[in-house]
């Protein structure tokens, strides 16, 4: 998917603010499995603008975070709002990843797998440039959330299109275990998106 092509950087970062209430579910989960001591060096790939910086700042304060992201416009949307020494943005693709070997601890991967050109060679340079006792966060929407969603139940006729847009929970497991990850955890986690209308 070229974002670059849409031109939809600077909507992006006003229509996908991040809501407090779900920022707080999700930390307390990644919390329950990662000791943040264990984490000097963080991936987040697929950074896009940004928004997930200062979300894993905050997780891991003393980290140094990489983004990545292939689009040069979302990249420059992130480079506005955030100038600080330890996070540095890298236009990259996750199938070519512009890191070392072993370099980072934890790779954070928010609404990225979808997007993936090749997965299978997307998760081979994950498992390159991760240390051996290092951790993959992914928060995704999956086929087996769409069908809890309350918006098909009004627009029905979405949701074929959503589902061939996402993947499965259980893919994306496989992709990983069959590259020899361990899986620690894994649920489906659900929060209020807005406030219902009185």
């Amino acid at each position: 998917m070229d974002f670059d092509k849409l031109k939809i950087a600077e909507s992006y970062v006003q229509g996908r603010k991040l809501n407090p209430a779900a920022v707080q579910v999700w930390k307390a989960v990644i919390l329950k499995y990662v000791e943040p001591a264990s984490i000097h060096r963080i991936l987040d790939l697929g950074c896009g603008t940004g928004r997930f910086l200062p979300f894993l700042k905050e997780l891991f304060p003393t980290s140094k975070i990489t983004g990545i992201d292939p689009s040069k416009e979302m990249l420059a949307e992130a480079r506005k709002a955030f100038i600080e020494p330890s996070i540095e943005l890298i236009q990259g693709a996750a199938e070519n990843l512009p890191l070392d070997e072993s370099s980072v601890d934890l790779v954070f991967m928010c609404m990225t797998y979808h997007a993936l050109e090749n997965e299978q060679k997307a998760v081979s340079e994950i498992k390159r440039v991760l240390t051996a006792d290092g951790y993959v966060v992914i928060k995704q929407v999956v086929k087996e959330a769409n069908r809890k969603h309350s918006f098909f139940d009004f627009f029905p006729e979405a949701l074929p299109i959503a589902q061939n847009i996402v993947p499965s929970r259980q893919s994306i497991i496989d992709a990983f275990t069959n590259k020899d990850f361990v899986l620690i955890h894994n649920e489906l986690i659900a929060y209020e998106r807005a406030k219902k209308l009185e």
